[in-house]
């Protein structure tokens, strides 16, 4: 397995958390800055259209931004890691599926029972490994932590179940707003691990999540105002 340390480069105080930050650190900040900028990339495309729209390039971003976050979880305290580790292996499913419905529209849907099984045996995959042999570290905040991936990876299993249906990728209110209480609660466990990398994860993404929320509704509104003035 992954194992990788380093010397710690300088260390943020922020209050009662003291922050070490590694070369380690630095290339898993790189998967977080690929993540934040997908969200931008899908705020600034959703403010021009004035309406929440999803880019390609956040799949791809997605992708790239997952791959490099799983590698530096794999080379941390796996066990506290897992929640993370388990949120990126499964969100790989839908990412990689909303690229081939955007490249291949025509192509027919696929069947949704099998690929819920392939995400169900990749959550089963870290949790064995890393998981099983450790269940005297299990805490309440592993609980939480959990409990934010569970809730933060169902929203691209419901955008997958709307692309399927539309054939074009898109972000529904329930989406949104379970990317808003998965990621609190993620932030939260968090904070709880003293992680620089995780902390930023999810630190901003409310902001553009609950404007996201304010742009669906705001388009719902807008019939009903016309409707009015008719």
């Amino acid at each position: 397995m992954l194992e990788y340390k380093d010397y710690v480069l300088f260390t943020l105080s922020l209050h009662r958390y003291h922050l070490a930050v590694t070369a380690w650190t630095l290339f898993g900040l790189t998967g977080n800055a690929l993540f934040s900028a997908r969200v931008l990339v899908q705020w600034f495309a959703s403010e021009r259209a004035k309406k929440s729209v999803v880019p390609v390039a956040f799949w791809w971003m997605s992708v790239a931004a997952a791959l490099v976050q799983l590698t530096y979880a794999l080379g941390g305290d796996k066990i506290n890691n897992l929640p993370f580790m388990i949120g990126l292996v499964v969100t790989m499913v839908p990412y990689i599926r909303s690229l081939t419905v955007h490249y291949r529209p025509d192509r027919p849907p696929l069947p949704m029972i099998p690929m819920l099984i392939v995400a169900i045996v990749l959550t089963l995959i870290p949790t064995i490994l890393f998981g099983y042999r450790e269940r005297d570290r299990f805490s309440m905040w592993l609980v939480v932590g959990f409990m934010g991936t569970l809730i933060y990876t169902s929203r691209f299993f419901i955008a997958w179940i709307e692309t399927e249906r539309l054939r074009r990728s898109t972000f529904s209110l329930k989406f949104w707003w379970s990317s808003l209480i998965g990621s609190i609660l993620l932030l939260i466990y968090s904070l709880s691990r003293h992680d620089i990398v995780f902390i930023l994860s999810f630190l901003f993404n409310g902001i553009p999540y609950v404007r996201n929320i304010m742009l669906i509704n705001r388009a719902k509104e807008r019939p009903v105002a016309l409707q009015a003035r008719n």
